[in-house]
């Protein structure tokens, strides 16, 4: 009998159960909460991630403001060409930031599940130098990332209806190609390049429903939010006159909401990396359900 943490042949799969997908989706937030219960470390990568956004957010924001705000903006005088150039190249810059933070505690995140499916115990602090050791691959990737952002973006500003249309179709078809992109970057020895044809490959031979499960898992947490707001407003509107409460309260739920985010995160980096790990692979997780494997990936 498979202990926890081993990996169990594809050819000892049995037949997978059928499945709804808001069903599916549940289950494995569960299953991916209970992984997460049992290595919390992997939680300090997307707060971290969102700890990291956020400065650079306010950074780019302020600049925003400095630049643009007011009568006096420091592009007074200058041509309309001349600011378009100057806002897509902060764009740009931003995007290049946002895409490396993402991705390199996204490949801690990879690295630290992957080993616990493979029955190892890696550390945060493993999970750090594993992404240290991929900068260079990282920037890269944050680069190309950022260009295709920023050319639809200006696809999307340029254009009429149909542009716009063309943009988001092009958009999402960026989005799927590169959905594994992560987890072979951390995973695998290949090039940026290398790594965008194997995303796209995996995702084109080998996905099935996991992303509308997926989809399901982000309703799930979706659902908690909801629930914790509602919470909030009913506590609200019963003791409106208390105002110490009420701010104590929604400090209460903002520190709710971040925690909401920041698991949700944590749970969707689980189970892409075992699904990828299963389409990859032909890796399961023992402590996994495995007819939502088998049901998320139709060969």
């Amino acid at each position: 009998m498979a202990t926890e943490n081993t990996i169990i042949p594809t050819q000892n799969v049995p037949a997978a159960k059928k499945i709804g997908r808001i069903k599916g989706g549940y289950m494995i937030a569960i299953e991916s909460v209970k992984i997460l219960s049992r290595n919390k470390s992997i939680m300090l990568f997307p707060l971290l991630a969102l700890i990291s956004g956020l400065l650079v957010a306010a950074v780019f924001a302020v600049g925003y403001l400095v630049i643009y705000g007011g009568t006096e903006g420091a592009l007074e005088g200058m041509n309309e060409t001349s600011r378009q150039a100057i806002f897509y190249a902060a764009l740009f810059v931003f995007y290049v930031i946002a895409s490396f933070i993402t991705a390199f505690f996204e490949i801690g995140l990879v690295t630290m599940v992957s080993g616990q499916i493979r029955g190892r115990k890696v550390t945060f602090s493993e999970g750090m130098r594993a992404a240290s050791a991929r900068t260079g691959k990282i920037l890269f990737w944050s680069l190309t990332a950022a260009t295709v952002g920023v050319v639809l973006q200006l696809i999307s500003d340029k254009s009429k209806m149909a542009g716009k249309i063309v943009s988001s179709l092009i958009g999402f078809a960026w989005g799927v190609a590169t959905f594994f992109i992560v987890p072979v970057l951390a995973l695998e020895n290949e090039t940026v390049i290398g790594s965008i044809k194997r995303s796209g490959g995996i995702f084109k031979n080998k996905w099935g429903e996991a992303i509308i499960a997926n989809f399901s898992t982000g309703l799930f947490f979706s659902a908690i939010l909801i629930l914790g707001l509602v919470v909030f407003l009913v506590f609200a509107f019963l003791v409106a006159p208390a105002t110490p409460v009420l701010v104590v309260s929604a400090g209460a739920l903002v520190v709710f909401i971040l925690t909401v985010i920041i698991a949700s995160q944590a749970v969707e980096g689980i189970y892409r990396t075992i699904i990828y790990e299963y389409a990859a692979n032909n890796v399961i997780y023992s402590g996994f359900p495995q007819e939502l494997v088998v049901n998320a990936i139709k060969k």
